[in-house]
């Protein structure tokens, strides 16, 4: 009973998380890049005073310091600045896109002999013109990516919340109905005319 309790409740969570992210994907993004933001100053900033303290005892000290006051960084922009790291996120994710869909162009090109040339040929533009499109609307990816990621809270809220339910309360019924059936095949024997 415990877990259909636990099921319900996470139903109930992730069914309001996916309506707030559909109502206010925007808004919605920039929280989640603050919330984010604050967890990497926390852990990284904890990460620099230990460093600090183990100063010349523990080897490439000084890369492992940068490596985390680079996060700390990265972390206060993502608090301090988190439209433009909307922004600036479509144009990173947008970038790598182009990354790695103009090599598959290039492959198609030179290496005419592989039967998947053309397929690949076809993937690499389609990934490179998806690139193109997110480096020039960063919004739009930030607010379909946001808006995606409802969608997928709001349907797994409704199923845990309903379905489930459902499932269990029939299961409950087809186990019920089994016994009434097994009941009625049962021939009462008496014992004593065997003697």
């Amino acid at each position: 009973m415990e877990s259909n309790l636990t099921k319900k409740f996470e139903g109930v969570v992730f069914l309001t998380l996916g309506l707030l992210i559909l109502f206010n994907p925007f808004g919605t993004f920039s929280t989640l890049m603050f919330i984010v933001g604050s967890i990497m100053f926390i852990y990284s900033a904890k990460r620099v005073y230990n460093l600090y303290k183990l100063k010349g005892k523990i080897t490439k000290w000084t890369s492992k310091m940068i490596n985390q006051l680079f996060v700390v960084l990265i972390s206060i922009i993502l608090i301090y600045y988190n439209q433009q790291t909307n922004m600036l996120l479509g144009i990173i994710v947008g970038s790598l896109l182009l990354y790695n869909g103009v090599p598959k162009v290039i492959q198609y090109q030179t290496d005419k002999d592989n039967p998947f040339s053309q397929l690949i040929g076809l993937f690499g533009i389609i990934i490179s013109a998806l690139g193109i499109v997110v480096m020039i609307f960063p919004t739009f990816f930030i607010v379909t990516l946001t808006t995606t990621m409802g969608l997928f809270f709001t349907v797994t809220g409704t199923f845990k919340l309903f379905f489930n339910y459902n499932l269990v309360h029939m299961t409950n019924l087809k186990t019920k109905d089994n016994f009434q059936e097994k009941d009625s095949n049962v021939i009462d024997v008496d014992y004593e005319d065997f003697d």
